[in-house]
């Protein structure tokens, strides 16, 4: 039996929530859980990660400087074609580095999905910086476009 586009809707919307809860557990496994093989993660100012493997890597070495973060995912919107999909995920992050600073991030996602094997995986995650910096918004700001 198919699975209805509301169906595969949730099933998006639970990825994109496993990867904001791994991010916030710092947990490796389920968060490399959420990448197809031949990703491409690209955070934006040059840094462009491919592949499942180097992507999950590079994180790794990202939240091992943190002491803490907190990563919560807001309105999104998501495009089902088939067996591929895309969507925008507005995200906040809130964090305490491993020196004592504090810092925090509001951007969003652009994402493109594919299901594998009857599951729905990451095949890219570009960010879009909106604010990143100390929490009292004295940071850098992006204009939106």
């Amino acid at each position: 039996m198919p699975v209805s586009d509301m169906d595969d809707l949730t099933q998006i919307q639970d990825l994109v929530h496993r990867y904001s809860d791994a991010v916030t557990r710092k947990d490796r496994q389920q968060w490399a859980a959420t990448w197809a093989t031949d990703a491409q993660w690209d955070l934006g100012k040059g840094h462009t990660t491919s592949g499942h493997d180097a992507i999950v890597d590079f994180w790794q070495s990202a939240v091992d400087q943190l002491d803490v973060v907190v990563q919560l995912v807001h309105n999104g919107t998501v495009e089902i074609d088939g067996d591929t999909a895309r969507g925008r995920w507005y995200v906040s992050e809130h964090l305490r580095r491993s020196n004592g600073a504090l810092g925090m991030l509001l951007a969003w996602y652009d994402d493109t999905y594919e299901r594998v094997d009857g599951k729905w995986l990451f095949t890219s995650r570009t960010l879009l910086r909106i604010y990143h910096g100390p929490p009292d918004l004295t940071g850098d700001w992006t204009p939106q476009r």
